[in-house]
């Protein structure tokens, strides 16, 4: 009997050690955008955030990061063409393998101030014991997205 449950309990650590977290990340460029170490000014036009509790802390504080990081990249690149930003950020939480974990998400998509199609398109998502709560990781995750839109 404790054989049995002993190696039913080490299957179960096991798969947790190898199934691991998900984690998805992709990026969409328009042919010849951006150009290579070009940035664009970044308009905000848009931020909707989806999280219980401390949803409008948290937009305050990702449209401020936002500001932060574009300000940043703009000094060091420079950059005149303007960009229309919309951004989703989603925390939900679930249960997985009797682990509690949060989902975050973040989603960009950036067009011309002119233009209905897209000019670069970002998904970033992933299970994880942070929240969006913590400024660190919030920044963590945003800081992330400029580093892989604007190389």
């Amino acid at each position: 009997m404790k054989k049995s449950a002993v190696a039913i309990l080490g299957l179960l650590c096991s798969s947790c050690v190898l199934l691991g977290r998900a984690k998805v990340e992709d990026v969409y460029f328009r042919a010849g955008e951006p150009e290579p170490g070009g940035y664009y000014q970044l308009v905000l036009q848009e931020l909707v955030v989806e999280k219980d509790l401390d949803g409008p802390a948290l937009q305050k504080n990702a449209g401020y990061i936002f500001e932060l990081l574009d300000s940043r990249y703009a000094r060091e690149r420079g950059g005149s063409a303007v960009l229309i930003a919309a951004v989703s950020l989603k925390e939900e939480p679930i249960l997985r393998e009797l682990e509690a974990l949060n989902t975050v998400t973040l989603e960009i998509r950036l067009t011309g101030a002119e233009e209905q199609e897209p000019v670069i398109l970002y998904l970033f998502t992933e299970e994880t014991h942070e929240s969006l709560s913590s400024y660190a990781y919030l920044y963590t995750v945003i800081e992330h997205a400029f580093r892989r839109i604007f190389p």
